[in-house]
Protein backbone atom coordinates (compact mmCIF):
# COMPACT_ATOMS: atom_id res chain seq x y z
CA UNK A 1 0.00 0.00 0.00
CA UNK A 2 1.85 3.16 -1.08
CA UNK A 3 2.08 5.85 1.87
CA UNK A 4 -0.08 8.13 0.40
CA UNK A 5 -2.91 5.93 0.52
CA UNK A 6 -2.86 5.87 4.66
CA UNK A 7 -5.01 8.74 6.66
CA UNK A 8 -1.29 9.51 8.16
CA UNK A 9 1.89 10.49 8.02
CA UNK A 10 4.40 7.38 7.96
CA UNK A 11 7.51 9.35 7.48
CA UNK A 12 10.40 7.03 7.00
CA UNK A 13 8.73 4.08 5.53
CA UNK A 14 8.49 3.40 1.43
CA UNK A 15 6.14 1.76 -0.51
CA UNK A 16 7.72 -1.78 -0.39
CA UNK A 17 7.93 -1.51 3.64
CA UNK A 18 4.38 -0.61 3.51
CA UNK A 19 3.17 -3.98 0.90
CA UNK A 20 5.44 -5.91 3.49
CA UNK A 21 3.53 -5.22 6.47
CA UNK A 22 0.51 -5.48 4.75
CA UNK A 23 0.88 -9.20 4.18
CA UNK A 24 2.72 -9.72 7.03
CA UNK A 25 1.43 -12.45 9.12
CA UNK A 26 2.98 -10.84 12.49
CA UNK A 27 1.75 -7.85 13.97
CA UNK A 28 3.29 -4.67 13.69
CA UNK A 29 2.43 -1.50 16.11
CA UNK A 30 4.10 1.49 15.57
CA UNK A 31 3.87 3.70 18.98
CA UNK A 32 4.22 7.17 19.37
CA UNK A 33 5.44 7.78 23.41
CA UNK A 34 3.26 10.09 25.46
CA UNK A 35 4.90 12.68 27.87
CA UNK A 36 4.23 14.38 31.24
CA UNK A 37 3.56 18.25 31.36
CA UNK A 38 7.41 18.16 32.30
CA UNK A 39 8.30 16.67 28.76
CA UNK A 40 10.73 14.32 30.76
CA UNK A 41 8.48 11.16 31.44
CA UNK A 42 6.96 9.31 29.22
CA UNK A 43 3.90 8.12 30.75
CA UNK A 44 2.18 6.62 28.01
CA UNK A 45 1.77 5.23 24.14
CA UNK A 46 -0.47 6.80 21.85
CA UNK A 47 -0.95 4.31 18.58
CA UNK A 48 0.13 5.03 14.97
CA UNK A 49 -0.45 2.25 13.05
CA UNK A 50 -1.56 -1.24 13.44
CA UNK A 51 -0.70 -3.90 10.15
CA UNK A 52 -3.83 -5.92 9.56
CA UNK A 53 -2.44 -8.65 11.58
CA UNK A 54 -1.74 -6.63 14.92
CA UNK A 55 -5.95 -5.26 13.83
CA UNK A 56 -6.77 -8.97 14.04
CA UNK A 57 -4.96 -9.98 17.08
CA UNK A 58 -5.76 -7.44 19.11
CA UNK A 59 -9.49 -6.44 17.86
CA UNK A 60 -8.31 -3.14 17.29
CA UNK A 61 -8.71 -0.85 14.07
CA UNK A 62 -5.71 0.63 11.91
CA UNK A 63 -5.42 3.53 14.27
CA UNK A 64 -7.20 3.70 17.65
CA UNK A 65 -8.28 6.88 19.06
CA UNK A 66 -7.74 5.87 22.53
CA UNK A 67 -3.71 5.41 24.11
CA UNK A 68 -2.38 1.91 24.81
CA UNK A 69 -2.97 2.14 28.75
CA UNK A 70 -6.42 3.28 27.98
CA UNK A 71 -7.34 0.33 26.13
CA UNK A 72 -5.16 -2.49 28.47
CA UNK A 73 -4.74 -0.72 31.43
CA UNK A 74 -3.15 -4.11 33.25
CA UNK A 75 -0.55 -3.76 31.01
CA UNK A 76 1.07 -1.81 33.05
CA UNK A 77 1.14 -3.99 36.37
CA UNK A 78 2.07 -6.71 34.02
CA UNK A 79 5.08 -5.13 32.68
CA UNK A 80 4.79 -4.50 29.51
CA UNK A 81 4.66 -1.05 29.59
CA UNK A 82 7.56 -0.73 30.78
CA UNK A 83 9.16 -3.15 28.42
CA UNK A 84 8.09 -1.15 25.54
CA UNK A 85 9.04 2.07 27.61
CA UNK A 86 13.04 0.64 28.64
CA UNK A 87 13.32 -0.03 24.55
CA UNK A 88 12.14 3.14 23.60
CA UNK A 89 14.58 4.82 26.20
CA UNK A 90 17.77 2.40 25.40
CA UNK A 91 17.51 2.71 21.71
CA UNK A 92 18.53 -0.93 21.36
CA UNK A 93 16.63 -4.07 19.86
CA UNK A 94 14.37 -6.15 22.60
CA UNK A 95 12.70 -8.72 22.97
CA UNK A 96 10.34 -10.21 25.96
CA UNK A 97 7.19 -13.03 26.15
CA UNK A 98 4.27 -12.21 28.16
CA UNK A 99 1.25 -14.73 29.20
CA UNK A 100 -1.56 -11.80 29.45
CA UNK A 101 -5.13 -12.69 30.36
CA UNK A 102 -6.90 -9.11 30.87
CA UNK A 103 -8.24 -6.26 29.03
CA UNK A 104 -10.49 -9.20 26.59
CA UNK A 105 -7.05 -10.77 25.52
CA UNK A 106 -6.18 -14.22 26.10
CA UNK A 107 -2.81 -15.90 25.17
CA UNK A 108 0.84 -16.19 25.01
CA UNK A 109 2.95 -13.44 23.23
CA UNK A 110 6.38 -12.89 21.69
CA UNK A 111 7.32 -8.87 21.73
CA UNK A 112 10.22 -7.57 20.17
CA UNK A 113 10.36 -3.47 20.14
CA UNK A 114 13.22 -1.16 18.34
CA UNK A 115 13.08 2.80 18.57
CA UNK A 116 12.47 4.25 15.14
CA UNK A 117 13.46 8.01 15.26
CA UNK A 118 10.51 9.39 17.58
CA UNK A 119 8.65 6.32 17.47
CA UNK A 120 8.58 2.96 18.64
CA UNK A 121 8.07 -0.31 16.32
CA UNK A 122 6.60 -3.29 17.76
CA UNK A 123 6.77 -7.01 16.16
CA UNK A 124 4.73 -9.86 18.05
CA UNK A 125 2.98 -12.94 17.63
CA UNK A 126 0.78 -15.41 19.80
CA UNK A 127 -0.27 -18.57 20.11
CA UNK A 128 -3.80 -18.28 19.96
CA UNK A 129 -3.41 -20.53 16.83
CA UNK A 130 -1.55 -23.34 18.42
CA UNK A 131 -1.70 -26.35 20.61
CA UNK A 132 -0.84 -25.38 24.11
CA UNK A 133 2.08 -26.84 26.05
CA UNK A 134 1.00 -28.75 29.33
CA UNK A 135 3.08 -26.03 30.85
CA UNK A 136 1.32 -23.44 29.21
CA UNK A 137 -2.39 -24.75 30.13
CA UNK A 138 -1.46 -25.24 34.01
CA UNK A 139 0.15 -21.36 33.55
CA UNK A 140 -3.01 -20.26 32.48
CA UNK A 141 -5.07 -22.07 35.46
CA UNK A 142 -2.70 -21.03 37.74
CA UNK A 143 -3.44 -17.64 36.38
CA UNK A 144 -7.41 -18.55 36.45
CA UNK A 145 -7.15 -19.31 40.33
CA UNK A 146 -4.96 -16.45 41.42
CA UNK A 147 -7.22 -13.95 39.39
CA UNK A 148 -10.14 -15.78 40.54
CA UNK A 149 -8.90 -15.72 44.39
CA UNK A 150 -7.88 -11.96 43.99
CA UNK A 151 -11.32 -11.21 43.29
CA UNK A 152 -12.58 -12.58 46.36
CA UNK A 153 -10.06 -10.76 48.15
CA UNK A 154 -11.44 -7.33 46.31
CA UNK A 155 -14.72 -8.39 47.14
CA UNK A 156 -13.87 -9.38 51.27
CA UNK A 157 -11.81 -5.92 51.13
CA UNK A 158 -14.58 -3.70 49.41
CA UNK A 159 -17.39 -5.26 52.23
CA UNK A 160 -14.93 -4.34 54.94
CA UNK A 161 -14.22 -0.79 53.15
CA UNK A 162 -17.96 -0.47 53.04
CA UNK A 163 -18.75 -1.38 57.09
CA UNK A 164 -15.76 1.08 57.89
CA UNK A 165 -17.09 3.84 55.95
CA UNK A 166 -20.76 3.56 57.17
CA UNK A 167 -20.04 3.33 60.93
CA UNK A 168 -21.36 5.86 63.34
CA UNK A 169 -17.98 6.13 64.93
CA UNK A 170 -14.78 8.22 63.99
CA UNK A 171 -12.41 6.04 61.82
CA UNK A 172 -8.57 7.38 60.51
CA UNK A 173 -6.03 5.31 59.42
CA UNK A 174 -2.48 7.52 59.77
CA UNK A 175 0.81 5.80 58.49
CA UNK A 176 4.77 6.39 59.27
CA UNK A 177 5.97 8.28 62.02
CA UNK A 178 4.64 11.59 60.69
CA UNK A 179 1.08 9.98 61.06
CA UNK A 180 -0.34 10.58 57.74
CA UNK A 181 -3.93 10.14 56.55
CA UNK A 182 -4.48 7.34 54.40
CA UNK A 183 -8.06 6.60 55.16
CA UNK A 184 -10.84 8.71 57.01
CA UNK A 185 -14.86 7.33 56.97
CA UNK A 186 -17.39 9.72 56.16
CA UNK A 187 -18.13 10.13 60.24
CA UNK A 188 -14.64 11.15 60.39
CA UNK A 189 -14.99 13.44 57.04
CA UNK A 190 -18.30 14.96 58.33
CA UNK A 191 -15.74 17.20 60.76
CA UNK A 192 -13.37 19.05 58.25
CA UNK A 193 -14.98 21.15 55.51
CA UNK A 194 -12.53 19.61 52.90
CA UNK A 195 -12.34 16.38 53.93
CA UNK A 196 -10.43 15.56 50.65
CA UNK A 197 -7.16 17.58 51.51
CA UNK A 198 -6.61 15.25 54.27
CA UNK A 199 -5.07 12.64 52.03
CA UNK A 200 -1.37 12.41 52.04
CA UNK A 201 -1.08 15.18 54.51
CA UNK A 202 0.47 14.77 57.91
CA UNK A 203 -1.84 14.69 61.19
CA UNK A 204 0.05 17.72 62.79
CA UNK A 205 -0.30 19.79 59.23
CA UNK A 206 -4.30 19.42 58.92
CA UNK A 207 -4.66 20.05 62.79
CA UNK A 208 -2.03 21.69 64.22
CA UNK A 209 -4.14 22.68 67.49
CA UNK A 210 -3.55 18.74 68.56
CA UNK A 211 0.00 19.36 69.37
CA UNK A 212 -0.96 21.81 71.82
CA UNK A 213 -3.59 19.12 73.04
CA UNK A 214 -0.94 16.60 73.34
CA UNK A 215 -3.49 14.36 70.98
CA UNK A 216 -0.14 13.95 68.57
CA UNK A 217 1.91 12.94 71.49
CA UNK A 218 -0.76 10.16 72.16
CA UNK A 219 -0.41 9.04 68.74
CA UNK A 220 3.02 8.93 68.13
CA UNK A 221 3.28 6.95 71.55
CA UNK A 222 1.16 3.98 70.08
CA UNK A 223 3.36 4.05 67.16
CA UNK A 224 6.87 4.29 69.12
CA UNK A 225 5.83 1.55 71.50
CA UNK A 226 3.38 -0.61 69.88
CA UNK A 227 0.75 -0.70 72.57
CA UNK A 228 -2.94 0.56 72.17
CA UNK A 229 -4.27 3.64 74.23
CA UNK A 230 -7.28 4.33 75.06
CA UNK A 231 -9.25 7.55 76.99
CA UNK A 232 -13.00 8.17 77.97
CA UNK A 233 -14.05 11.78 77.50
CA UNK A 234 -11.40 13.58 76.02
CA UNK A 235 -12.08 17.06 75.75
CA UNK A 236 -10.54 18.63 72.69
CA UNK A 237 -11.55 21.84 70.36
CA UNK A 238 -11.11 22.00 66.77
CA UNK A 239 -10.90 24.78 64.42
CA UNK A 240 -13.12 24.80 61.82
CA UNK A 241 -12.80 28.14 60.72
CA UNK A 242 -8.58 27.79 59.25
CA UNK A 243 -7.28 30.51 61.13
CA UNK A 244 -5.85 28.31 63.96
CA UNK A 245 -8.20 29.21 66.67
CA UNK A 246 -9.81 27.10 68.94
CA UNK A 247 -13.61 27.16 67.36
CA UNK A 248 -15.51 23.82 68.58
CA UNK A 249 -14.93 21.78 71.92
CA UNK A 250 -15.80 18.39 71.36
CA UNK A 251 -15.42 15.50 73.70
CA UNK A 252 -14.20 11.85 72.28
CA UNK A 253 -13.79 8.28 73.57
CA UNK A 254 -10.72 7.84 72.37
CA UNK A 255 -9.13 4.33 70.76
CA UNK A 256 -5.81 4.07 69.57
CA UNK A 257 -4.25 0.84 68.18
CA UNK A 258 -1.10 0.08 66.23
CA UNK A 259 -1.10 -1.01 62.44
CA UNK A 260 1.75 -3.61 61.90
CA UNK A 261 3.08 -4.89 58.23
CA UNK A 262 3.95 -8.31 57.26
CA UNK A 263 6.75 -8.27 59.14
CA UNK A 264 5.15 -7.64 62.40
CA UNK A 265 6.99 -3.98 62.06
CA UNK A 266 4.70 -1.11 63.32
CA UNK A 267 3.62 0.93 59.71
CA UNK A 268 0.70 3.22 61.39
CA UNK A 269 -2.17 4.32 63.61
CA UNK A 270 -5.79 2.89 63.84
CA UNK A 271 -8.23 6.01 65.30
CA UNK A 272 -11.30 4.53 66.31
CA UNK A 273 -13.23 7.07 68.45
CA UNK A 274 -16.96 7.78 69.28
CA UNK A 275 -18.59 11.49 69.60
CA UNK A 276 -19.74 11.82 73.47
CA UNK A 277 -20.07 15.60 73.40
CA UNK A 278 -23.99 15.20 73.80
CA UNK A 279 -23.63 12.64 76.40
CA UNK A 280 -21.20 15.07 78.72
CA UNK A 281 -23.15 18.42 77.60
CA UNK A 282 -25.78 17.17 78.81
CA UNK A 283 -24.33 15.73 82.32
CA UNK A 284 -22.76 19.63 82.43
CA UNK A 285 -25.93 21.07 81.94
CA UNK A 286 -27.47 18.54 85.05
CA UNK A 287 -25.20 19.44 87.28
CA UNK A 288 -25.47 23.24 86.72
CA UNK A 289 -29.38 22.78 87.40
CA UNK A 290 -28.80 20.93 90.41
CA UNK A 291 -25.91 23.64 91.74
CA UNK A 292 -28.42 26.41 91.08
CA UNK A 293 -31.20 24.10 93.44
CA UNK A 294 -29.08 23.88 95.99
CA UNK A 295 -28.16 27.24 96.19
CA UNK A 296 -32.11 28.18 96.34
CA UNK A 297 -32.66 25.11 99.13
CA UNK A 298 -29.89 26.65 101.10
CA UNK A 299 -31.40 30.17 101.09
CA UNK A 300 -34.13 28.74 102.70
CA UNK A 301 -35.42 28.05 106.66
CA UNK A 302 -34.11 25.64 108.98
CA UNK A 303 -36.65 23.52 108.30
CA UNK A 304 -36.08 23.49 104.39
CA UNK A 305 -32.21 23.15 105.73
CA UNK A 306 -33.22 19.56 106.70
CA UNK A 307 -35.22 18.47 103.37
CA UNK A 308 -31.74 19.61 101.86
CA UNK A 309 -29.77 17.57 103.39
CA UNK A 310 -31.94 14.29 102.42
CA UNK A 311 -32.10 15.88 98.79
CA UNK A 312 -27.80 16.63 98.68
CA UNK A 313 -28.32 12.36 99.59
CA UNK A 314 -30.28 11.66 96.92
CA UNK A 315 -28.02 13.68 94.56
CA UNK A 316 -25.19 11.92 95.74
CA UNK A 317 -27.21 8.39 94.90
CA UNK A 318 -28.20 9.92 91.68
CA UNK A 319 -24.22 10.87 90.70
CA UNK A 320 -23.01 7.51 91.67
CA UNK A 321 -25.45 5.62 89.85
CA UNK A 322 -24.51 7.95 86.69
CA UNK A 323 -20.79 7.02 86.99
CA UNK A 324 -21.61 3.38 87.06
CA UNK A 325 -23.50 4.39 83.76
CA UNK A 326 -21.40 5.74 82.30
CA UNK A 327 -18.45 3.13 83.04
CA UNK A 328 -20.89 0.36 81.83
CA UNK A 329 -21.65 2.40 78.78
CA UNK A 330 -18.26 2.98 78.01
CA UNK A 331 -17.57 -0.39 78.10
CA UNK A 332 -20.33 -1.78 76.52
CA UNK A 333 -19.06 -2.73 72.52
CA UNK A 334 -21.59 -2.08 69.32
CA UNK A 335 -23.23 -4.98 67.86
CA UNK A 336 -22.73 -4.80 64.12
CA UNK A 337 -23.71 -6.86 61.41
CA UNK A 338 -24.05 -6.89 57.50
CA UNK A 339 -26.93 -7.82 55.65
CA UNK A 340 -27.18 -9.29 51.85
CA UNK A 341 -30.00 -9.31 49.85
CA UNK A 342 -34.09 -8.75 49.85
CA UNK A 343 -34.06 -11.66 52.29
CA UNK A 344 -31.51 -9.84 54.72
CA UNK A 345 -28.96 -13.20 54.80
CA UNK A 346 -26.11 -12.48 57.46
CA UNK A 347 -22.79 -11.83 55.76
CA UNK A 348 -20.87 -10.71 58.84
CA UNK A 349 -21.43 -10.05 62.36
CA UNK A 350 -18.95 -9.37 65.72
CA UNK A 351 -18.88 -11.27 68.60
CA UNK A 352 -21.08 -8.90 70.33
CA UNK A 353 -24.24 -9.05 67.68
CA UNK A 354 -23.75 -12.86 68.37
CA UNK A 355 -23.93 -12.90 71.81
CA UNK A 356 -27.12 -10.13 71.59
CA UNK A 357 -28.84 -12.62 69.67
CA UNK A 358 -27.97 -15.88 71.88
CA UNK A 359 -25.87 -17.62 70.03
CA UNK A 360 -28.54 -17.91 66.42
CA UNK A 361 -26.96 -16.48 63.98
CA UNK A 362 -24.95 -17.81 61.36
CA UNK A 363 -23.58 -16.65 57.63
CA UNK A 364 -26.08 -17.25 55.14
CA UNK A 365 -29.14 -17.20 57.45
CA UNK A 366 -31.80 -14.93 57.26
CA UNK A 367 -32.82 -12.31 60.05
CA UNK A 368 -36.26 -14.10 60.43
CA UNK A 369 -35.33 -17.46 60.50
CA UNK A 370 -32.02 -16.67 63.44
CA UNK A 371 -34.25 -13.98 65.40
CA UNK A 372 -38.00 -14.68 64.66
CA UNK A 373 -39.27 -12.28 67.23
CA UNK A 374 -37.78 -9.22 65.17
CA UNK A 375 -40.68 -9.88 62.89
CA UNK A 376 -43.62 -9.10 64.99
CA UNK A 377 -41.86 -6.20 66.63
CA UNK A 378 -41.64 -5.00 63.15
CA UNK A 379 -37.98 -4.72 62.78
CA UNK A 380 -38.11 -6.56 59.95
CA UNK A 381 -40.38 -4.05 58.33
CA UNK A 382 -37.94 -1.48 58.95
CA UNK A 383 -35.02 -3.89 56.90
CA UNK A 384 -37.46 -4.30 54.16
CA UNK A 385 -38.19 -0.37 53.99
CA UNK A 386 -34.62 0.34 53.98
CA UNK A 387 -33.48 -2.14 51.40
CA UNK A 388 -36.63 -0.76 49.03
CA UNK A 389 -36.13 2.94 49.55
CA UNK A 390 -32.29 3.21 50.08
CA UNK A 391 -32.99 5.81 52.63
CA UNK A 392 -31.13 4.88 56.16
CA UNK A 393 -33.08 4.41 59.49
CA UNK A 394 -31.89 5.43 63.10
CA UNK A 395 -34.08 4.95 66.21
CA UNK A 396 -32.61 6.29 68.91
CA UNK A 397 -33.57 4.09 72.67
CA UNK A 398 -35.94 1.77 70.59
CA UNK A 399 -37.75 -0.70 72.67
CA UNK A 400 -36.96 -3.89 71.76
CA UNK A 401 -37.73 -7.46 73.43
CA UNK A 402 -35.12 -10.28 73.54
CA UNK A 403 -35.42 -13.84 75.17
CA UNK A 404 -33.18 -14.25 77.78
CA UNK A 405 -30.58 -17.11 77.67
CA UNK A 406 -31.05 -18.54 81.36
CA UNK A 407 -34.41 -18.05 81.11
CA UNK A 408 -35.88 -17.90 77.74
CA UNK A 409 -38.44 -15.35 78.78
CA UNK A 410 -38.77 -11.81 76.61
CA UNK A 411 -36.75 -8.86 78.41
CA UNK A 412 -37.29 -5.49 77.74
CA UNK A 413 -33.82 -3.74 76.27
CA UNK A 414 -33.15 0.05 74.73
CA UNK A 415 -30.83 0.72 71.88
CA UNK A 416 -29.88 3.18 69.67
CA UNK A 417 -30.61 1.48 66.14
CA UNK A 418 -29.11 2.44 62.81
CA UNK A 419 -30.27 0.67 59.52
CA UNK A 420 -27.71 1.74 56.64
CA UNK A 421 -28.20 0.74 53.40
CA UNK A 422 -25.04 -0.60 51.67
CA UNK A 423 -24.52 -0.09 47.61
CA UNK A 424 -21.48 -1.53 47.00
CA UNK A 425 -21.21 0.21 43.96
CA UNK A 426 -24.63 -0.61 42.27
CA UNK A 427 -27.54 1.97 41.77
CA UNK A 428 -29.75 0.08 44.22
CA UNK A 429 -29.09 -1.26 48.07
CA UNK A 430 -27.34 -4.59 47.95
CA UNK A 431 -27.84 -4.94 51.54
CA UNK A 432 -27.82 -3.18 54.87
CA UNK A 433 -25.22 -2.55 58.18
CA UNK A 434 -26.85 -3.05 60.98
CA UNK A 435 -25.54 -0.96 64.18
CA UNK A 436 -26.92 -1.36 67.82
CA UNK A 437 -25.79 0.51 70.98
CA UNK A 438 -27.61 -0.93 74.23
CA UNK A 439 -28.66 1.86 76.03
CA UNK A 440 -31.04 -0.06 78.33
CA UNK A 441 -29.39 0.95 81.58
CA UNK A 442 -29.05 4.82 80.16
CA UNK A 443 -32.67 4.80 79.76
CA UNK A 444 -33.10 3.56 83.10
CA UNK A 445 -31.20 5.94 85.42
CA UNK A 446 -32.34 9.03 83.55
CA UNK A 447 -36.01 7.89 84.35
CA UNK A 448 -35.28 7.38 87.94
CA UNK A 449 -33.38 11.28 88.32
CA UNK A 450 -36.81 12.60 86.62
CA UNK A 451 -38.40 10.58 89.59
CA UNK A 452 -35.98 11.90 91.62
CA UNK A 453 -35.84 15.27 91.11
CA UNK A 454 -39.66 15.63 90.84
CA UNK A 455 -40.34 14.63 94.43
CA UNK A 456 -37.14 16.63 95.56
CA UNK A 457 -38.97 20.03 94.07
CA UNK A 458 -42.34 18.82 95.51
CA UNK A 459 -40.50 18.28 99.24
CA UNK A 460 -39.43 22.06 98.91
CA UNK A 461 -42.66 23.66 97.38
CA UNK A 462 -44.68 21.91 100.20
CA UNK A 463 -42.41 23.14 103.12
CA UNK A 464 -42.27 26.60 101.44
CA UNK A 465 -46.20 26.37 101.51
CA UNK A 466 -46.13 25.28 104.69
CA UNK A 467 -44.29 27.67 106.43
CA UNK A 468 -46.63 30.60 104.41
CA UNK A 469 -49.27 29.32 105.76
CA UNK A 470 -47.92 29.46 109.17
CA UNK A 471 -47.03 33.53 108.72
CA UNK A 472 -50.60 33.52 107.84
CA UNK A 473 -51.91 32.25 111.06
CA UNK A 474 -49.36 34.66 113.11
CA UNK A 475 -50.57 37.15 110.98
CA UNK A 476 -54.30 37.03 111.95
CA UNK A 477 -53.82 36.08 115.95
CA UNK A 478 -54.09 38.42 118.37
CA UNK A 479 -51.57 37.55 120.48
CA UNK A 480 -48.28 38.89 120.08
CA UNK A 481 -45.55 36.81 118.32
CA UNK A 482 -42.12 37.33 117.38
CA UNK A 483 -39.30 34.90 116.06
CA UNK A 484 -35.91 35.25 116.93
CA UNK A 485 -32.37 33.42 115.64
CA UNK A 486 -29.10 33.52 116.79
CA UNK A 487 -27.75 34.18 119.82
CA UNK A 488 -27.65 38.12 119.64
CA UNK A 489 -31.56 37.61 119.02
CA UNK A 490 -31.70 39.04 115.57
CA UNK A 491 -35.62 39.92 115.10
CA UNK A 492 -36.80 37.17 112.26
CA UNK A 493 -40.34 37.89 112.05
CA UNK A 494 -42.66 39.94 114.09
CA UNK A 495 -46.95 39.79 113.72
CA UNK A 496 -48.89 42.85 113.86
CA UNK A 497 -50.59 42.35 117.09
CA UNK A 498 -46.89 42.80 118.52
CA UNK A 499 -46.04 46.43 116.93
CA UNK A 500 -49.53 47.03 118.39
CA UNK A 501 -48.71 45.86 122.30
CA UNK A 502 -44.99 47.43 121.53
CA UNK A 503 -45.90 51.11 119.23
CA UNK A 504 -42.52 52.51 120.44
CA UNK A 505 -40.00 50.08 120.10
CA UNK A 506 -37.75 50.35 117.00
CA UNK A 507 -38.35 47.00 115.00
CA UNK A 508 -36.41 46.07 112.06
CA UNK A 509 -36.33 42.54 110.40
CA UNK A 510 -32.85 41.28 110.84
CA UNK A 511 -32.01 43.83 113.57
CA UNK A 512 -31.69 43.06 117.08
CA UNK A 513 -34.08 43.42 119.81
CA UNK A 514 -33.13 46.62 121.64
Amino acid sequence: MPASSLPFDLAGFDDFSLALLEVALTGFILFRPVYDATGATITDLAYEYLNPAAQQMLRLPQRPAESFLTLFPTAAPAGIFAFYRDAFLSGEPKRESFNYQHDSLDGYFHLAARRQGARLLVSFTDTNDQPRSAVEDALRQSQARELAARAEAEAGRQRFYDVLMHLPALVAVYEGSELVYTFTNATYQRYFPAPAQLFGRPLREVLPEAEAQGVAALLERVYRTGEPYYVEELEVWLDFTGGGQRSQQVFLNLLLHPLRDAQGRVNGVLDYSHDVSEQVRARQQLKQLNDELEMRVTARSAEARAALHEAEHQREQLRVQQGLLRQILGQVPAAIATLSGPEHRYTFFNDQYQARTGGRTALGRTVAQAVPELKEQGFIALLDQVYATGQPFSGAETALMLPDPATGQPVQHYVDLIYQPLFNGQPEPQGILVFILDVTEKVRARKQADTLQTAMLAVVQRQAQQRQDLYQIFEQTPVAIVLLREPDHRIDYFNPAFTELFPGFSLQRGGKLR
